[in-house]
């Protein structure tokens, strides 16, 4: 994992994913909510984002679907945006979701409809709610406020 720190700090794994934050909020959280993003079941890709400017916490999410077809093959991509938010409670919700063709008639004849709704889902049931803390940081243990690997 590749970490930049310079005036933010940009989580990168392997697979080329990359959020941005630039608040001290965010920087706490980038992390983890990169840890807990939904991959598979048809989102394949890598999830690209950054913080809101002027929205501590409030971070614009993408990625992309590939839908199936009764066939079992990949039949459309969808890419959509995903807005995440970290509450007074200091927790995740999910604010929004939106793409190009989600629930078209295109969608709904070819690959079985319902798509956003699949993807709220997926994205409140790995992301919404969860807590949002200080030190949160898979594979690494935080000492006198630094991040040291493992």
């Amino acid at each position: 994992m590749n970490t930049v720190v310079v005036g933010e700090i940009v989580c990168t794994t392997s697979t080329n994913s990359s959020i941005r934050a630039v608040s001290a909020i965010g920087r706490e959280a980038v992390e983890q909510l990169h840890d807990l993003l939904p991959h598979g079941s048809g989102i394949n890709y890598d999830w690209n984002g950054e913080e809101l400017m002027g929205q501590p916490g409030a971070f614009v999410l993408r990625n992309s679907y590939d839908a199936m077809n009764e066939g079992g093959g990949y039949c459309h991509r969808y890419p959509f945006t995903v807005k995440v938010s970290i509450g007074a409670d200091r927790k995740f919700h999910v604010d929004s979701i939106k793409g190009d063709g989600l629930n078209s008639k295109r969608q709904k004849m070819c690959c079985g409809g319902m798509l956003s709704e699949y993807l709220w889902e997926e994205m409140v049931s790995a992301v919404d709610g969860k807590a949002c803390y200080d030190g949160y940081y898979p594979g690494y243990e935080k000492v006198d406020n630094h991040v040291h690997q493992e």
